[in-house]
């Protein structure tokens, strides 16, 4: 249910997700792609860009091929997406360990996340996630962040703020600029 609307997250640099080691120290220069049972991802784009009105079979595959070819011209972790209607080289990801980091207001935070398990499930006393989080000393555990186009969609509004940094040295600000660019077109 979650995966599809809702970002899973651990809650600091430095928890463990209730897995026992700090999940991104661990895995942040390397890459870590959790949700192997998710199966082929390519599915989640096409159901984003149908959702978009993207519904015209040919337009759709083509340009889902076009995402692909991007993540993989750059060296993206790309394993979990299936090939649509292009050969696709399958190398090695060049840059893993990509970190979204995701402040949330405080005036919106316990509407649009929940203190979460492994796997999804509600935490004990996890919602309010803001209360939760406050009990806790240190932080530690996973949340689940709604995906909802109001919270990100507007700078401006001052609900959400996302920062992102890529452990590969071949990765940075301004190789990002050129893929969102490459997207865009």
């Amino acid at each position: 249910g979650f995966r599809k609307i809702a970002i899973s997250t651990v809650v600091s640099w430095f928890a463990s997700g209730g897995y026992g080691h700090h999940l991104l120290m661990k895995h942040f220069l390397r890459g870590w792609f959790g949700g192997h049972d998710l199966g082929d991802m390519t599915l989640l784009i096409e159901e984003l860009l149908r959702t978009c009105g993207i519904a015209e079979p040919t337009r759709l595959t083509a340009l889902v091929a076009d995402i692909l070819e991007v993540g993989d011209k750059w060296g993206l972790e790309m394993s979990r997406y299936k090939d649509r209607g292009r050969w696709r080289s399958k190398n090695r990801p060049l840059v893993p360990g990509h970190i979204l980091q995701v402040f949330v207001h405080n005036s919106v935070v316990d509407s649009v996340a929940y203190g979460a398990l492994p796997l999804g499930k509600l935490a004990p006393h996890g919602s309010p996630i803001s209360a939760w989080l406050a009990r806790q000393c240190p932080l530690d555990g996973q949340a689940r962040l709604l995906v909802h186009p109001d919270l990100f969609l507007d700078p401006g509004s001052g609900w959400a703020r996302v920062f992102t940094h890529c452990g590969s040295p071949l990765y940075g600000s301004a190789q990002r600029l050129r893929v969102l660019r490459e997207l865009d077109d």
